[in-house]
């Protein structure tokens, strides 16, 4: 009777150690970096950057940092081109003679989408479970990897991981 005690003991300490496992991978944090894109206005212009995070697990996780680097794993930052000023700049007004007068035209302005505008990581984001949140860069050169830096385990041990975005084709 004490074998049978014994065997029943040793199948419900393995049950619990595979539950225990089996609850704690699924409640990690899941991340995925998705829709990478470049995209600049006109010649001329900076080239900006654009991905999304998301959370592909059942618990909000709240980003604590996103950094991007080069190939040669220089930090890059956003370097605040301003693409509605430019704009505005080469669709300013012109002058014309016209009869020893000099008259004042503007050219025809289209306002640029509100799309163009970089937004950059600026502070903790909270991204709920199945949903994603956007960042956009203006870069002097390609990233290579980003790095997340979340509040929870996001990668085995660790609550950080690496990405590598590919911008020229999808995610």
């Amino acid at each position: 009777m004490e074998f049978f005690n014994t065997v029943v003991g040793v199948l419900a300490l393995i049950i619990s150690i595979v539950a225990l496992l089996h609850s704690v991978y699924y409640n990690m944090v899941k991340l995925k970096l998705s829709n990478c894109s470049f995209n600049r206005v006109d010649d001329g212009y900076d080239t900006l950057y654009e991905f999304d995070i998301s959370n592909l697990s059942n618990v909000s996780v709240t980003i604590k940092n996103v950094e991007l680097y080069s190939k040669d794993g220089k930090l890059l930052t956003d370097n605040n081109f301003d693409p509605f000023t430019k704009h505005r700049d080469e669709y300013g007004s012109y002058s014309t003679d016209m009869m020893g007068m000099t008259l004042s035209l503007p050219t025809p302005y289209f306002p640029l989408d509100s799309g163009w505008e970089s937004s950059p990581f600026k502070h903790e984001t909270e991204i709920f479970p199945a949903s994603r949140e956007s960042f956009s860069y203006y870069l002097d050169e390609k990233p290579h990897t980003v790095k997340i830096t979340a509040d929870k385990r996001i990668h085995k041990f660790r609550k950080h991981q690496l990405f590598v975005p590919h911008f020229d084709d999808n995610c």
